[in-house]
């Protein structure tokens, strides 16, 4: 049997599985069916898939972690979903690898998703910013809080996830309706 390559290039909302797959094959070389891996093979196509029981200590969406480097305060955002969207910061999808970070200022924050939604109430866009407080809705932008932080004295004292699931988004007579 031929040994699995690594992965070289891997479609922005599935570069964690990439990273993870990369990982297993490095941690089991020769990789093979068995080593964290489920391999399905047919005339044109190999499918890996990641056995969950091999995925240690998984990180649910939207976990928030906070971090100081070089003295700039960062908060980091696992990637989860808005409607099947992925949101970004500053342009770059939460799925891309390295995954873009939120530069925080401040003593207090709050980290929140922004919807953008057309007169029809479908989303356009969706964003994952930092702010001092909660936003309120607007007829075009919905927000939800995802978690909050405080930093002190050159670290941060809390970072604090709200949310654990990806999340389903809809209108109400003009009322915006989050679901996990």
């Amino acid at each position: 049997m031929k040994k699995i390559q690594k992965l070289v290039s891997v479609v922005g909302p599935f570069a964690t599985i990439g990273q993870k797959v990369n990982e297993i094959i490095d941690a089991n070389p020769p990789l093979e069916a068995g080593t964290g891996l489920i391999i399905t093979r047919s005339d044109s196509n190999i499918l890996i898939g990641l056995d969950k029981s091999s995925i240690k200590n998984r990180i649910p969406p939207w976990f928030l972690t906070g971090t100081v480097e070089s003295g700039t305060a960062k908060i980091s955002i696992n990637p989860g979903l808005v409607n099947n969207f992925v949101p970004t910061i500053g342009g770059v999808s939460l799925g891309a690898f390295p995954r873009p970070t939120l530069t925080v200022t401040g003593s207090v924050g709050v980290i929140e998703i922004k919807a953008t939604i057309d007169g029809a109430g479908t989303i356009t866009a969706v964003i994952v910013q930092n702010v001092a407080t909660a936003t309120a809705d607007t007829v075009t932008n919905k927000y939800k809080t995802i978690g909050g932080w405080t930093f002190a004295s050159g670290a941060f004292t809390s970072v604090t996830s709200i949310l654990n699931t990806n999340q389903t988004f809809y209108l109400c007579n003009g009322t915006a309706i989050w679901e996990s």
